[in-house]
């Protein structure tokens, strides 16, 4: 069975003094009335934090929400250059398996940090 209902997100953000953080929902409520004291004195600078009104599927008993109040974090590009380095490891221990290699061989050059 699926339904639709209205919850109020209240929204907040990571940097309460100056507001140049992200901005996410911190709550999701049944009832406005919750949603604003949730809100209150939550924002930047102490101010109430906005309050808005999310239509939300409820699908076999679970609350589906918009992919869009999704909080996703973009890599700086130290993470990328570390992402990287990751998919580098994973293709080498990947390899060094298809070539026979144990993993507790590959533990031990890894350990080691023979190459």
């Amino acid at each position: 069975m699926t339904n639709e209902v209205t919850l109020w997100a209240v929204y907040t953000n990571r940097d309460l003094t100056e507001g140049r953080g992200r901005q996410y929902v911190a709550h999701f409520c049944r009832t406005e009335a919750t949603a604003i004291r949730l809100a209150r004195r939550g924002y930047v600078q102490g101010s109430n934090c906005p309050v808005e009104p999310v239509t939300c599927l409820v699908l076999d008993g679970k609350h589906v929400l918009p992919v869009s109040l999704i909080n996703v974090v973009e890599p700086s590009k130290e993470d990328e250059a570390e992402e990287r380095k990751l998919e580098a490891r994973r293709a080498a221990i990947s390899r060094a398996k298809e070539l026979g290699l144990t993993d507790e061989e590959i533990s031990a050059i890894v350990k080691t940090g023979a190459a």
